[in-house]
């Protein structure tokens, strides 16, 4: 007879504890291995590299001693389009003479909290079980409030969802000394010959091009539809140089499904233009946003030129 009470077990919560030393990675191990499942790694590539692999891993511990490396990493971590690697909690474990400064820098680039080196037990498994509960309940609410910040369409992100990212990109930026760039594509009488074709023919193409848009860039871009015929692309960390080089790769693609020249089914002229957000000691993050969304009206009012 099967015994039913094992399937009512709720599985265990998985972390990631990342050191380069041997002997503390065992320690963690056995600490944390009586409650969680916990994988390990040795350096700064492995642990990205098992963050992205692995969507079961709901905490970081970091306690590699490179510094720099461990900022580079959090900003990484915080600036991932994956909604689950950027709300990972990353406990940074470190050696307890590191200074105030330090710290400081840690923290502005996304760290959730520290514990001291050599660590008590009893200190690692309370604050593993304390910051995975409370990982697990915000992951339940930002994918609930993921599912409402689509576009029905084409699985990008909608323009509500685009302003929330754009204003957590510029702040990003702002810290780190990045450039934002935006691109611009306008599908100029994609309504109203969507219209003429019908329903069916509609989803389908929108399928197709909220597939192709989300193909086209970086792992770090994002597309998102801002208007019935326009959507944008955020390219952080991008000059116009850059975001140039996204229009030269984005071109065929748009001119292979007849969404560029206005000679395919749909009749469509695509016009892609390039924005870029220069953020400054009199110009905010809140100067920017306004800016695109001023920019935005009469692009989704049809009187957009390129």
């Amino acid at each position: 007879m099967n015994d039913r009470r094992k399937d009512s077990i709720p599985p265990r919560s998985h972390l990631l504890f990342a050191d380069s030393g041997r002997v503390t990675r065992e320690l963690a191990c056995r600490i944390l291995g009586e409650e969680f499942e916990v994988s390990i790694a040795m350096d700064i590539d492995q642990a990205w590299r098992a963050l992205v692999e692995d969507p079961a891993i709901k905490v970081l511990f970091l306690g590699i001693e490179d510094q720099k490396g461990v900022v580079k990493l959090v900003k990484r971590v915080r600036a991932s389009d994956d909604l689950r690697i950027r709300e990972t909690p990353i406990v940074q474990v470190t050696d307890s003479d590191l200074d105030d400064d330090s710290r400081q820098v840690a923290l502005a680039a996304g760290v959730t909290d520290f514990i001291d080196k050599p660590f008590q037990p009893s200190v690692l498994l309370a604050r593993a079980r304390s910051i995975s509960a409370h990982s697990a309940g915000r992951q339940r609410l930002a994918e609930q409030h993921h599912g409402h910040s689509l576009d029905s369409e084409t699985g990008l992100g909608n323009r509500r969802y685009f302003f929330e990212r754009l204003g957590q990109t510029l702040s990003f930026g702002r810290r780190s000394g990045q450039s934002t760039s935006l691109l611009h594509v306008h599908f100029e009488g994609l309504t109203d010959n969507l219209k003429r074709l019908g329903s069916h023919f509609r989803q389908k193409r929108m399928t197709k091009v909220g597939h192709v848009l989300s193909s086209a860039v970086r792992r770090e871009d994002t597309a998102y539809r801002t208007g019935p015929e326009h959507f944008c692309f955020i390219l952080p960390g991008t000059d116009p140089t850059g975001a140039r080089v996204v229009c030269q790769r984005l071109e065929p693609l748009l001119d292979g499904i007849g969404m560029l020249r206005g000679d395919g089914i749909l009749a469509v002229v695509g016009h892609l233009t390039i924005q870029h957000l220069e953020l400054g000691n009199d110009r905010s993050v809140e100067d920017c946003l306004r800016e695109v969304r001023e920019g935005l009206a009469p692009m989704i009012a049809g009187s957009f030129k390129s």
